[in-house]
């Protein structure tokens, strides 16, 4: 942060879209192993606590900003995912933290109201990134029987896009906006995630 405020001066918005993704079953019968403890831990750690870390410095830059014509100081925008809402096997820690940071949003978006920051997140379907890398050919082929239209991977400038949109439109505060071609996720199977090799977990 303050990096960013000695280059540009002020932050006017953060836009929070790091996060990891490991696979892995919540318990394998075949190996008679149960998801770590360790490895959920990360994965909350990343996506859900590092979000709202940024979230809450941000906030803190954001509020010392002259107000514009509408009283706005900032725009917080969040990723949160379609695994918040229909998570497929193995995603059970991917899921929670994404969850969390889909229901952040309108109580975030309440507490930063008095400070005219805006709180916005988008949930995204699957989109052509090295964390889409995670996954085997066989489950890529599946996601794209599942998607209705257009049947292909995201891309990142329409990530950028819906970004540059938020902020171009006051109104959007406080909600979840789905980016994912009509995707639903279906519940996978068994073969998907025990195919998924060790040294990609």
């Amino acid at each position: 942060m303050d990096q960013i405020i000695t280059h540009w001066g002020q932050l006017d918005i953060a836009v929070n879209c790091a996060g990891v993704f490991a696979p892995r079953a919540m318990y394998n019968d075949r190996t008679k192993e149960t998801l770590s403890l360790e490895s959920f831990q990360k994965t909350i750690d990343v996506n859900l606590n590092g979000t709202f870390n940024v979230c809450r410095l941000a906030a803190k830059e954001m509020a010392k900003n002259m107000p514009g014509p509408s009283g706005e100081r900032g725009i917080i925008i969040t990723t949160a995912s379609i695994a918040a809402t229909d998570g497929a096997m193995g995603s059970v820690g991917y899921g929670g933290a994404k969850g969390g940071v889909a229901s952040m949003t309108l109580p975030m978006a309440r507490d930063l109201a008095v400070c005219g920051i805006r709180v916005v997140a988008i949930s995204p379907g699957v989109f052509n990134t090295p964390m889409a890398d995670v996954l085997p050919k066989k489950a890529h082929l599946r996601t794209m029987e599942d998607i209705v239209f257009p049947q292909r991977l995201g891309q990142p400038d329409e990530f950028a896009h819906v970004v540059q949109l938020i902020a171009e439109n006051q109104m959007l505060n406080a909600c979840i906006i789905r980016l994912d071609a009509g995707l639903r996720n279906q519940a996978g199977n068994r073969k998907t995630v025990k195919e998924i090799p060790n040294n990609k977990l």
